[in-house]
Order: C-alpha cells, then structure tokens, then sequence
C-alpha cells in the first residue's frame, strides 16, 4: 500500500500538467477546425508536421479511440504552445471550435507566451463572438493555399519569434 507520502507528489505532478512553461510544451500547435474543412486541415497538418518538422497536435492522429473529448480538452490544449484556429464558415458555426478558442482565451490569460493564431480559409463574415479576432492579425488562406509570405508568418508565429517584414 502507498503512503501518502508517494501519492501527494503524483497528484501534483498530475494536476500541474496544463501548467506547463510555454518553451517546454510538447506540441507547437493545437489544430482547432471543423471536420466538414477535413480536405484543408489533413494536407496543412502534414506540412506542418513533415516539410516543417514542427509537432502539432491533431485530433485525427492524436485522440485516442473512446477518448472522452470535452473532458480532456484542457489537457490537450495545455500540451501546446498555441492553438492554430483554421477558420471557415463551417468552424465559426461549430460548438467544439468555439469551445476551443474559450479554452484558448483561458491560457492566454494564464500562460503568458501562449498564442491563438487564425488562419482564415474564406471570407465568411466573423460572428459577433468571434470579435476578439477583430483586434489580432489574421492570415488568409484562400481555399486552404498558403503562399510563400503566408507560410513564413505561420511558421514564425508557430516558433514564436517575430516575423521579419
């Protein structure tokens, strides 16, 4: 039997894990989008992860089978460095994205470092919850294509240093 000596050390180290510094945070980004954007995601995650070797968090590869979603959100948010919003008229209509990016707000309030980048992949109007955009840079993606100056801003916000103009 354990004494409570070895389990108060467990539960801390358990319970800090969404507290994690931003520099030491597995993944670099946590892909918010709607599975009706699945033919922009699926390709933008592969050049994230193999032409630019960064580690991205994904629910297509990442949540385990029967993982219980909602529940486990924060944890998985708190593994990353930020979340890259892949906006769409489909994702500002979902309710996972919207939780998503209130979980977003929720560590940039306690994780200074932490970022929400949004990538805009057409020109829905942005609801009036999604105003707090309205004050951040965006990147445009038209149809999920990401020219070259696009790709360098991503990829320096992803590795959070300053992009040069």
């Amino acid at each position: 039997m354990l004494s409570g000596s070895f389990i108060c050390p467990l539960v801390l180290l358990v319970g800090s894990m969404a507290k994690l510094p931003i520099d030491v945070r597995p993944y670099h980004a946590f892909v918010s989008y709607s599975h009706a954007d699945n033919q922009i995601v699926q390709p933008l995650v592969h050049w994230l992860r193999e032409t630019a070797n960064l580690e991205i968090w994904y629910d297509g590869t990442n949540l385990a089978a029967g993982e219980h979603v909602a529940a486990r959100l924060p944890s998985h948010i708190g593994k990353c460095r930020s979340v890259l919003f892949v906006l769409s008229e489909h994702s500002l209509k979902s309710n996972w994205v919207t939780s998503e990016a209130n979980r977003a707000s929720h560590e940039q309030i306690n994780s200074p470092g932490f970022q929400a980048i949004a990538i805009r992949v057409d020109d829905f109007p942005l609801p009036g919850d999604w105003d707090w955009l309205d004050e951040r840079k965006w990147l445009t993606a038209t149809g999920g294509k990401l020219d070259t100056a696009t790709a360098a801003q991503l990829l320096c916000q992803l590795n959070g240093s300053p992009h040069p103009n």
